[in-house]
């Protein structure tokens, strides 16, 4: 009996299971210079402080092919910083999810308006691109273990059911 409900339940789980995809981000701003187009996004949408990827796709202006061999710079400062003072800089790379556009990838140490200054960089052609944007407070570790609880539960109600089962079979 406990048998066939355990995999009733992960038939029934896989039956049930979704595949996860993520988006690309926000669009934040689409610049055409030069004869190429860039688009820029940003991730997670809201944007909060905590991991945050800026992402580059560039394409041809006439075609609207994806370019290869973009190269990417990322300098994250607080706008009340001196503008002379020392800004986080981060270089881009290939995104591996997704070979067409570049990512970077940072770590917003607090809420507030952030002033991201973004260098794409194609043939000789330097894009520069400053986006404003505001981040709310960081995500509440609860949420990010909520999941994984609700995965689990069904679980523990079977491991209890089968323990209550044999309880009760012992009995007799």
């Amino acid at each position: 009996m406990i048998r066939a409900l355990s995999i009733l339940v992960v038939f029934w789980c896989g039956i049930c299971a979704v595949p996860v995809h993520a988006d690309t981000g926000q669009l934040r701003e689409v610049v055409t210079t030069d004869g190429i187009n860039v688009v820029i996004f940003t991730s997670p949408t809201p944007l909060r402080a905590g991991e945050i990827e800026v992402a580059a796709l560039v394409t041809d202006a006439v075609t609207g092919a994806p370019l290869n061999g973009v190269e990417l710079e990322v300098m994250v400062r607080d706008p009340s910083w001196d503008p002379d003072m020392t800004s986080m800089r981060i270089a881009g790379g290939i995104d591996p999810t997704d070979p067409l556009r570049s990512k970077a990838v940072f770590d917003l140490p607090q809420p507030g308006d952030w002033e991201i200054l973004i260098e794409v960089q194609y043939d000789g052609t330097v894009v520069p691109i400053t986006l404003e944007l505001s981040a709310g407070d960081r995500m509440p570790r609860w949420w990010q273990i909520l999941p994984v609880a609700l995965i689990g539960a069904p679980f523990a109600v079977l491991v209890v059911v089968r323990d209550r089962l044999r309880q009760s079979a012992n009995r007799l």
